[in-house]
């Protein structure tokens, strides 16, 4: 899916980060990130809600966005990390992640050991992996993604 340029876009929320795993002086979730080994180059930093539907979501996020190239390793790295958040393993970091592929336009977002969505600017886009993995969908997914496709 991300064979070629891709970015990542982490978002974090002032959460503080769970010392387990990694030094105990790191402050805040990117912090964190960098401390696990990630070293991709930082592109842009921006502050956003994340959620826009969520009453009580009244302080924005901070968001960074960084370079991975093609690198497969920095992809894990992250895939691990959105993987972890909610589990009891370290290290892990309070992030919220998303791998982006600005030129074929995809967007993945792993958000727990259960699942994750992927989204594109044209359905058609998602036509192979839909074929590939739709015994992955959740069983009330079904019935919308195979009239979408």
């Amino acid at each position: 899916m991300f064979g070629g340029t891709c970015f990542a876009i982490a978002a974090w929320n002032g959460f503080p980060p769970n010392s387990i795993g990694l030094q105990e002086d790191v402050a805040d979730g990117f912090t964190a990130l960098h401390a696990t080994g990630f070293d991709a180059p930082h592109v842009a930093t921006w502050h956003e809600n994340l959620y826009a539907d969520m009453e009580d979501e009244v302080d924005p996020w901070e968001v960074r966005a960084y370079d991975l190239g093609t690198s497969k390793a920095l992809r894990d790295t992250l895939l691990w990390h959105a993987v972890a958040l909610e589990l009891p393993v370290s290290p892990s970091v309070p992030l919220i992640l998303f791998l982006h592929d600005p030129k074929a336009a995809l967007l993945l977002h792993a958000y727990d050991d259960r699942g994750m969505d992927v989204i594109a600017e044209d359905a058609e886009r998602l036509r192979g992996l839909h074929a590939t993995f739709s015994d992955w969908l959740l069983d009330e997914d079904r019935t919308r993604m195979a009239a979408r496709f």
